[in-house]
């Protein structure tokens, strides 16, 4: 598992919370931060391929993005019982 990285340092423009926000959020931590081994440095190389079709335009959700997953996370499913990342 990854740090979020920079830790005590204000990455500028990573501030987003709403539903919309985490794919700039995560471009933002990109650009601010210069740690290696980071959250949001793992998203944009990771991919993966289900029935043919290739996923590969990941990113931090955002805070609010986050909590609604958990809260519906009956019907999202595979919510383990531990911290998650969120690219606010």
């Amino acid at each position: 598992m990854a740090e979020w990285g920079c830790y005590e340092t204000k990455v500028l423009g990573a501030d987003g919370t709403a539903i919309s926000t985490g794919a700039q959020n995560t471009l933002d931590i990109l650009t601010g931060c210069s740690e290696d081994i980071i959250a949001a440095k793992l998203y944009p190389n990771y991919e993966i391929t289900i029935d043919g079709i290739t996923y590969d335009d990941w990113f931090l959700t955002s805070k609010v993005k986050l909590n609604l997953l958990y809260i519906k996370k009956e019907t999202v499913g595979d919510f383990a019982e531990s911290a998650y990342y969120s690219s606010s």
